[in-house]
């Protein structure tokens, strides 16, 4: 592909430098896509502002406490479907949660989150401990 021949001929990255640019847009493209699909599956079920706003806090959890990890793209997009699907769709016509105790369930996990974080991917080397730190801190 000519982005990679062109980072190897003028930038001098070695083979495992752009296999490392390579599962990097592959990641950004399968997250893009993912995010994507779930979009318009909840803007045709009319659920597009409960899911963007239960997206929202995971935008930012995700980037430093890792996640579920799947062995493929379809296996991560029906894992995100359901987690999505049974928290919007089906949960809310089960359990009714007054605004205070929602409030503060959310405050427990906002502080819990970090506390177990960040999971990491098999795939993926240990993450050092400074590293870790300096993601709870954040």
């Amino acid at each position: 592909m000519k982005l990679y021949d062109d980072l190897q001929k003028y930038h001098n990255y070695t083979d495992y430098q752009i296999k490392l640019v390579q599962y990097a847009l592959k990641s950004i493209f399968s997250e893009i896509s993912k995010f994507g699909i779930l979009v318009v599956f909840f803007l045709l079920i009319g659920k597009l502002p409960e899911f963007l706003l239960a997206a929202l806090p995971l935008l930012f959890f995700r980037r430093y406490n890792g996640g579920l990890h799947c062995n493929t793209y379809l296996t991560c997009l029906l894992a995100s479907f359901l987690f999505f699907f049974v928290g919007i769709v089906i949960l809310p016509s089960w359990i009714s949660v007054p605004f205070a105790v929602g409030l503060v369930l959310m405050a427990a996990m906002t502080v819990l989150i970090p506390l177990i974080a960040p999971v990491k991917s098999k795939y993926h080397a240990e993450v050092e401990p400074a590293r870790i730190r300096k993601y709870k801190l954040w």
